[in-house]
């Protein structure tokens, strides 16, 4: 199962393959302060689901405008597809 660490690190291990360079804080907009436009936004959501071990399954970013925004949706949608503790 997965807790929400694992999944900030998951999203912080994605962010460098991003190219993230910066020290990287919850409260950063992924595209304000990360450059992450909304194609990227949902590439890294699937990155991160995938490296986490979920299902190929679409996700509703809508509202997603933080770390700790996307954090915090795909620890509902790892929750939804039985992936989550």
């Amino acid at each position: 199962m997965t807790n929400r660490k694992t999944i900030d690190d998951a999203i912080l291990e994605c962010l460098r393959r991003f190219g993230a360079e910066k020290n990287v804080q919850p409260t950063d907009e992924l595209e304000g302060d990360l450059g992450i436009d909304s194609i990227e936004r949902v590439e890294l959501a699937s990155m991160v689901a995938k490296h986490l071990g979920a299902p190929s399954r679409r996700m509703d970013l809508d509202g997603v405008v933080t770390v700790a925004d996307l954090g915090s949706r795909l620890l509902g949608h790892l929750d939804l597809v039985g992936v989550a503790s």
